[in-house]
């Protein structure tokens, strides 16, 4: 059996009953009205059924998806991105040596509108993350409601990445390089349970948002103390038109962040030398980050400092920067070339971590399918050559 027997059957069976139904409204000696229509509902039951038993010796199924409440609209979507790295470790964010295959993201994500006045996003990783594990277990990414009514006023609360900086809070699957920078990874926060007043206004030339959270990372359902990380946000396009005959937009952004921690977790290399990961104290930071697009020319470029007043210690600054510039050989062929460096103590000298990007991207079908390889050239602390690293990913975004 085949599906072409299938539409056989399907198309002589509508014949059958078109005929019935004409030979019922034509020929006056086949009985009364209700012997016909009984008649023609036994062949129309007999021909459902012998459908049915067709459809499952194929394996032919409909499948219905109906939301439980009152959504107005429901979009389902993920993110695969098969990863590999090859060469020597580099620096803090890898833990060894070791050529590897590994999914970096496998997410699953749920987004609707509903009462007319309220979106939703549900995301889950499936995967781990850039450094090496095992037990790999799903988890929240995001988790947020926003009230939407008015442009300018809007609520979110739940689980999302704060408004501090640009390139951490930008959709995976968009970024012109395989991997964060390694200031965003340590200076920027990470998704965090609050709530944030945000909006924009003269046709989204200007946005701003304030948020307050737990500020401890993400799928922590407590707060260390009674105090929240604030975070602060102004954003906007100084200018867009044409430039050279190319549709050209400048942005521009500015954010905050203050935070007076009991317990708050650190990355190792954020810890000085005699101090544990458990920060106790107040931290502040300032992010400043600006995008061009010109056509097939991109640029990207963010600054971030962040200073530490420990309670028992000695305060302590840490900063970096990035600068990305892209662009497009082809509609489909992308080239980047990024350097940034990242200093965990500028009080100490030699501890600095500098890095050259040179990467290819081709995009089969823009973001939805997507290859890149990477070169990286890194000058890591207590490392006397040149750490050297590629980098290998193919992505599906569905």
């Amino acid at each position: 059996m085949n599906l072409s027997r299938l539409s056989g059957v399907s198309l002589v069976a509508t014949t059958l009953l078109m005929a019935c139904l004409a030979h019922a409204q034509t020929d006056p000696g086949s009985g009364n009205f209700e012997e016909r229509l009984d008649k023609l509902e036994l062949e129309l039951r007999n021909l459902r059924d012998e459908n049915s038993a067709l459809r499952q010796e194929l394996g032919v199924t409909n499948v219905y998806v109906n939301p439980i409440g009152p959504v107005q609209e429901l979009e389902i979507g993920g993110l695969i991105q098969a990863q590999a790295d090859f060469g020597d470790k580099g620096d803090a964010r890898w833990t060894s040596d070791n050529d590897r295959f590994y999914v970096r993201r496998a997410r699953i994500k749920a987004l609707g509108r509903f009462f007319e006045d309220f979106d939703f996003k549900i995301e889950l990783d499936l995967a781990g993350a850039l450094g090496e594990a095992s037990g790999l277990r799903a988890q929240l990414t995001d988790g947020w409601i926003n009230w939407n009514r008015c442009d300018f006023a809007r609520v979110k609360a739940g689980q999302f990445f704060p408004a501090f900086g640009y390139e951490k809070r930008q959709d995976p699957a968009s970024l012109q390089s395989i991997e964060f920078s390694l200031a965003g990874d340590r200076l920027l926060p990470e998704r965090q349970l609050g709530a944030q007043w945000w909006g924009d206004a003269l046709e989204k030339r200007v946005a701003w948002s304030f948020g307050v959270f737990n500020g401890m990372n993400a799928n922590n359902s407590f707060n260390d103390n009674d105090n929240f990380m604030v975070v602060p946000r102004l954003e906007g396009t100084p200018w867009r038109g044409q430039l050279f005959g190319r549709d050209t937009r400048w942005s521009v952004g500015v954010s905050g962040l203050y935070s007076d921690d009991e317990r708050f977790p650190l990355q190792s290399d954020l810890v000085p030398t005699g101090q544990t990961n458990l920060f106790a104290g107040q931290r502040y930071a300032l992010g400043l980050d600006t995008q061009l697009r010109a056509g097939p020319f991109v640029l990207w470029a963010e600054y971030l400092a962040s200073h530490h007043d420990p309670d028992q210690f000695d305060s302590y600054d840490a900063q970096g920067w990035y600068a990305l510039v892209g662009y497009d050989i082809t509609k489909k062929l992308q080239a980047i070339v990024k350097y940034e460096t990242f200093d965990p103590d500028t009080d100490l000298s030699g501890n600095s971590t500098d890095t050259w990007t040179f990467g290819l991207s081709y995009a089969f079908k823009g973001n939805n399918l997507k290859v890149f390889l990477n070169y990286l050239l890194m000058d890591v602390p207590d490392e006397p050559d040149r750490q050297q690293k590629i980098l290998a990913r193919f992505q599906a975004s569905f």
